[in-house]
């Protein structure tokens, strides 16, 4: 009941692309106790449409499907208790820039890497109370720009950029460098996920100081290697080799046509994209009140977010505040209390209660990732990389392709 209500509460979001980064493509789909399968090739991460965030984009959208549920099925009009809606957010007095690790790298390209990867993790923080923020900690398990930027590490190796500058896979023009972190930091809010992912794919001015060289279909041992709008893509092949694929972000479409619908529409029964109702309006379903929106007693109500740690939140209503999970009670398995993320050692009941250095196992644990061994799934590796042979690929450390090649 817990994972299927968490689930509910990513209808937060419209349309969120859930790629992995710079290190590999969307390995970091959480599975939880009832979503742990392999990585056969029928579930590619390229092209995973029932992956945690891209259920998001279709429950949204009104869906349907075996791994993509709608909340139409939910009564509008008993869904919150109204005490519990009422209640206003605490102060927020955390400290969210954590520990940073320190730069560890060699050489400048190795020094541009880890600037852009830590300006990308403080324009997520910098965004604070924006619902694409509260999603990229939900669905990485992050509560802090250290959280982010070590999270950020595992996937992105820093000589893999050198590496690839050396082996002329891609260029570094050290004086346009500077630029990139200052972009960043004025990045969109409405875009995290991917900024975070590889922030060359959206900051023109990270693409213009370095850009790989190898285009579609190329071999690959990390995105370095790829131009700006592909990702090196490892999810089925051995070792560190992958291949350069699309990374361009995921339409959402609805109908007979297969369309996208305007941002301020929702796909209606997955026929028709109609306009989101405004606040105080008739509903029926969550859809029609879009996003940030939920249908109440019949009308749209605001979603109220920043709930802190030990107040009671719920799934449609009162959103914890970044870096918080809503603990939901196993009575209705639709209130809580906000709480951190658990570690190690400790009970999770879905994929979004362990923090970014555990994984939910099928014994209801969060277990610790590892850099190297036996793996099932990415979520179980730091790098987010299982190989085809069932073997995480180390996140110490860039690749080089074996000699053999794919």
């Amino acid at each position: 009941m817990k994972i299927q209500l968490s689930v509910i509460l990513l209808v937060l979001s419209a349309a969120v692309w859930g790629c992995d980064n710079e290190a590999n493509l969307l390995s970091n789909n959480r599975p939880g106790p009832e979503n742990n399968d392999n990585n056969p090739p029928d579930n590619n991460p390229d092209n995973n449409t029932t992956g945690m965030l891209n259920n998001t984009t279709g429950m949204t959208n009104n869906t349907t499907g075996p791994n993509n549920p709608t909340t139409n099925n939910i009564s509008p009009n008993n869904e919150t208790d109204p005490e519990i809606y009422d209640e206003d957010p605490g102060a927020d007095t955390r400290d969210l820039t954590g520990d940073i690790p320190a730069f560890a790298g060699t050489g400048p390209v190795e020094q541009f890497a880890y600037d852009m990867m830590v300006a990308a993790c403080e324009r997520w923080v910098s965004c604070d109370g924006e619902r694409d923020a509260f999603l990229v900690s939900l669905s990485h398990g992050i509560s802090s720009v250290g959280d982010c930027v070590e999270w950020s590490l595992a996937r992105n190796p820093l000589d893999g950029f050198s590496r690839a500058v050396a082996e002329e896979k891609a260029q570094f023009l050290p004086d346009d460098a500077p630029l990139c972190a200052t972009r960043i930091a004025e990045h969109s809010c409405d875009d995290l996920e991917r900024l975070l992912d590889s922030p060359r794919a959206v900051v023109q001015a990270c693409q213009d100081a370095y850009f790989g060289l190898t285009g579609l279909d190329g071999i690959c041992a990390s995105n370095a290697e790829c131009t700006a709008e592909l990702k090196c893509s490892k999810a089925f092949v051995s070792g560190c080799s992958g291949v350069c694929q699309d990374s361009t972000k995921l339409e959402v479409l609805c109908g007979a046509t297969l369309e996208p619908c305007a941002p301020n529409q929702y796909c209606a029964g997955g026929t028709t994209c109609t306009d989101i109702l405004g606040e105080g309006e008739a509903c029926e379903t969550f859809d029609e009140c879009g996003p940030d929106g939920f249908c109440r007693a019949g009308v749209c109500a605001p979603k109220k977010y920043g709930f802190q740690a030990g107040q009671s939140c719920n799934l449609f209503s009162n959103i914890c505040a970044l870096g918080l999970n809503c603990d939901v009670d196993a009575g209705d398995g639709v209130q809580g209390t906000c709480a951190e993320y658990r570690g190690a050692g400790e009970p999770c009941a879905s994929e979004f209660d362990c923090n970014y250095q555990t994984f939910c196992s099928n014994d209801g644990m969060c277990e610790p990732k590892v850099d190297t061994g036996s793996c099932d799934t990415p979520a179980e590796c730091l790098s987010g990389v299982c190989t085809t042979e069932g073997q995480c690929l180390s996140s110490s450390q860039a690749c080089a392709i074996p000699p053999e090649g794919l």
